[in-house]
């Protein structure tokens, strides 16, 4: 699942504008989720029964898929803070029959298709994959049981969010595989990363 905002202008990538412009950020905003789109769908390609959805956020799933492809499914994220949004993603997909469900974030130009694969391969053998961001936050996450419980009592807006993810995982008694750490695109001083990835 990708967890996607809609690139309008004013709407999508604010902390970016003082830097890009309101145009400029929404159209990193895209230019990001079709790079990890891209990803998702090599993986999907060579994993047989992989899906790959889109989660939106501030547009309707016709906007999603005029801009995407017609062939993108698209799913609303609904209210609340990210963790009632993913509580409800995770649990929608868990209990109506996968496996194995990652989400992942679009703002991460070194998640690759084979950072995704890593996630996919943990959940094997553990309830639980994080990808740490550098900033304190994470760009992945995935799990092989249901467990609402995570992301409940948890401040949101915390620096230290992987960490306090990790802590409650470990009350749960969860069985947790941390990948590397990757760079994240939030900031202006963040861009050096996306451009690095974007260059020949």
């Amino acid at each position: 699942m990708i967890f996607a905002r809609f690139p309008s202008p004013g709407g999508a990538k604010t902390r970016l504008i003082p830097a890009l412009g309101p145009e400029g950020a929404a159209d990193l905003e895209r230019q990001m989720t079709e790079h990890t789109l891209g990803a998702a769908d090599r993986l999907a390609a060579r994993r047989a029964g992989l899906a790959v959805r889109l989660h939106s956020t501030g547009g309707t799933a016709h906007q999603f898929q005029q801009l995407y492809g017609e062939r993108r499914r698209s799913t609303d994220q609904g209210e609340g803070t990210l963790g009632e949004r993913l509580e409800r993603a995770f649990g929608y997909s868990l209990l109506f029959g996968a496996h194995r469900v990652v989400v992942v974030r679009t703002d991460a130009p070194e998640l690759d298709d084979r950072y995704m694969e890593a996630a996919f391969d943990a959940l094997a053998d553990h309830e639980l994959v994080l990808g740490p961001a550098a900033d304190g936050g994470y760009v992945l996450i995935g799990l092989s049981r249901h467990a609402p419980e995570l992301f409940r009592g948890i401040s949101w807006r915390t620096p230290d969010l992987a960490q306090w993810t990790l802590a409650r995982a470990a009350e749960l008694e969860l069985r947790v595989r941390v990948l590397a750490t990757l760079q994240d695109v939030d900031e202006p001083q963040d861009l050096d990363a996306w451009e690095r990835r974007s260059s020949p």
